[in-house]
């Protein structure tokens, strides 16, 4: 839903007092940048795809392409229970 609401969330400004940030698209190395950014002297205007609010206002982060699939790991769903 991030994704479909993305170009309407910096206008919702009620909705920014429940969260500080979200990841619309690929969100996998984007995560992985946010987690990182948080550390002291980085910032988050280094985050790819990232929507984030700031003192004075809504930020959108340039968006990164998605990763090329031949070079993501193969899902593992071992130990859920799929068989329902």
């Amino acid at each position: 839903m991030i994704t479909c609401w993305r170009n309407l969330l910096p206008h919702q400004e009620r909705l920014w007092d429940l969260f500080h940030s979200a990841i619309p698209f690929e969100g996998e190395v984007a995560l992985l940048w946010l987690a990182e950014a948080l550390e002291p002297g980085v910032g988050l205007a280094s985050v790819p795809n990232l929507i984030y609010g700031d003192a004075s206002r809504i930020r959108i982060n340039k968006l990164k392409p998605p990763e090329p699939a031949h070079g993501l790991p193969i899902p593992d769903f071992d130990g859920l229970p799929l068989d329902c």
